[in-house]
Formats: structure tokens, sequence, C-alpha cells
């Protein structure tokens, strides 16, 4: 389990590196990472509610709550503290207003509601405010509240056709919008339309239960071609104007990994391979809330952002989020631990 652990880990990493690169502006496809951490998301929500199912039944899903919550509140208090304290010494009076709602709304895990009623998502102006990326934590924290509940009575029951018609709905909404709204600035920070992206990962956690003890190098053999196969299909020219191509692919691509690093003969060699990538990802938590508020400071002061500031920019994320992984969660991590020790 543990090697299995650091091979996701890799994958958060390269979804962290993705979508760092993109804030930056180095890489215009960094959007991406955000359609990985959203399926990697769904993937081990499922994990964390069948082990709680199995452990206690009657307590499952405030086991699961009672994770969550010590899983994303408690870095969240330092950051907001940190990063407004900062903002108020930077922040332009013209951008005050707009600085304290969003702040208001993502600290109520409906940022992405601020950004898609009260301001344009691709806008200058949010590329200037940092909690303009909290809109995918939002998103994960909605799904949380109104999808988790479905998933546990779905796993309880041992019927899992409520989440594919939760996945073939999502989907469905998600490819209508991108045929009958071009506002881009209200499908993509979207729960409605992201939803699907989450629960592909529920289903490749569900496939993964099922078919872990069956599983033969074969079937692995054609998983790894279908990935190289609908990985190298980007190569030929997605545009990047649509996004909907690529979060397809992504999360498709995404899929397939996780079923590849899971079910692959060589786990060992790939956790050893990955294992800076599997460093990076367990603190990717830390590195997505310090990353874009950084990134934000170092704009309001020096405009633009040349290759020596960036790697001091990584470099000062990286700390912080070593700082906040070592010293803090870790702690919270043992809390929930505890919890579930007392329940069994």
């Amino acid at each position: 389990m543990q090697i299995i652990n650091n091979n996701i880990d890799a994958l958060r990493g390269v979804a962290v590196i993705l979508v760092f690169l993109f804030h930056v502006q180095l890489f215009n496809y960094g959007f991406i990472g955000v359609d990985i951490f959203f399926c990697i998301s769904g993937f081990l929500i499922t994990g964390s509610l069948l082990r709680s199912l199995r452990k206690n039944l009657e307590h499952s899903i405030v086991d699961f709550y009672e994770k969550r919550i010590l899983r994303i509140i408690p870095p969240l208090i330092p950051f907001y503290i940190i990063s407004t304290f900062v903002s108020y010494l930077l922040i332009l009076d013209s951008e005050r207003i707009n600085f304290i709602k969003s702040s208001i709304f993502s600290l109520f895990f409906i940022g992405n509601i601020y950004n898609i009623y009260f301001i344009n998502y691709f806008s200058i102006s949010n590329e200037f405010n940092p909690f303009g990326h909290l809109w995918s934590l939002s998103i994960e924290e909605q799904f949380y509240l109104f999808i988790a509940p479905l998933l546990l009575y779905s796993f309880t029951k041992k019927n899992n056709i409520i989440i594919i018609i939760l996945l073939a709905l999502s989907f469905l909404l998600f490819l209508i919008s991108t045929k009958i709204n071009s506002n881009i600035d209200y499908v993509y920070p979207n729960t409605i339309f992201r939803g699907w992206e989450l629960l592909s990962g529920v289903i490749t956690r569900l496939y993964c239960e099922k078919k872990q003890k069956e599983f033969r190098f074969n079937t692995n053999y054609l998983i790894l071609i279908s990935l190289i196969f609908f990985a190298a299909i980007s190569f030929f020219g997605f545009p990047i104007s649509e996004v909907y191509l690529w979060q397809i692919q992504t999360v498709l691509v995404t899929s397939l990994t996780v079923l590849f690093l899971i079910f692959s003969n060589s786990r060992y060699e790939c956790s050893r391979v990955l294992r800076p990538l599997h460093k990076l990802g367990r603190l990717s938590y830390g590195f997505y809330l310090y990353h874009y508020p950084i990134i934000v400071f170092f704009k309001w002061h020096f405009g633009t952002l040349n290759f020596k500031i960036i790697f001091f920019i990584f470099i000062l994320i990286y700390i912080l989020s070593y700082i906040s992984y070592t010293y803090y969660e870790s702690y919270f991590f043992k809390e929930t631990s505890a919890i579930t020790s007392k329940r069994k």
C-alpha cells in the first residue's frame, strides 16, 4: 500500500509542477494540473470512504468528515493569516474590496462562486488576487459535502449504479456546456461541470478494488499502450482554446496512469524513479496553498518575473510547504489516525 501511495504522490508532484509553471507563465498548458488533482482526489476520497466503511459502518461518514476537516482546515489557518497580513501591506487601495470579498468567499469554500459571478476568472485583476487559486479547493469541498454521502450509500448497498449515473450526467452537462455556453469563465470553475473529473477518479478506484486480485500482466501491458496512445494525441495539436479537449484527455491519461502504477509488476522500480516527485507530492497541499499568493506578491513588487525570480519563488514555496507539512500537517495526520483507532 505504501508503494501505491508513493506513486500517487508522484502524480501529485507532476500536477503541482504543471500548475506552478502555468501560474508563472512558463507553460500555457499547465492548467491540466488541476484536472490531474481532481481525478486523484476522487480516487483518494473513495479509498478513504471504503476504509472508513470497513472499519465502522455506523460512524463511517462521521469518520470521513472528521478526517477531511483535520486534513484541510488546520493548514488553512496560518496560510490565511500570513497571506492576509502580507496582502494588506502590498495591495492597492483600489483592489482592496475585491481582495476582501475573495478572501471571505474562499474562507467558506465558495471561492469558485465568487469567480463565476463576481469576477472574470481569467482577468488581470484576478491574476493579482492572492486567493484566486482557491476555487479548486472549493470545488473539492463541495464534492465532499454533497457527493460523498451518495458514494457511501452506494458502497453500503454494493450498487455502483448511482455513481455511474452521476458520472454520465455530469459528463453530459460538461459536454453540453462546451457547446451552448461560450463563457469559459462560467464553465471553468463551476462544480457542476467539474464533478465528472472527481467521479472518474472514483470509478478508477472502484475498478482497482474489484480487479486487484485478478489483474494480469497482459492487461497491464494493454493499459500502458493505451496510456502512451492517448498521451501522444495531444502532441498532434489540441489548440489551447479547446480547453475541454485537454480536460478529457488529461483525466483519461491520469486514470490510465493510476491503473498502470498500481498494477505494474515493476512497482518498486517505479517508486525509486519517481521518488523526487513523490516527495514534492507529499508537500502538495502546502505547495498549492502558498504558491499562488507568493507569485502574486512577487508580481506586485517586480512586475515581470524572470527565471532567477521564478527559481527563488519555487525554493521559497518549497520551504514553506515543507515547514507546513513537517511541523504542522503531520501532527494532524496523527490526530486522524487516533480518531480511527478509537472507533475500531
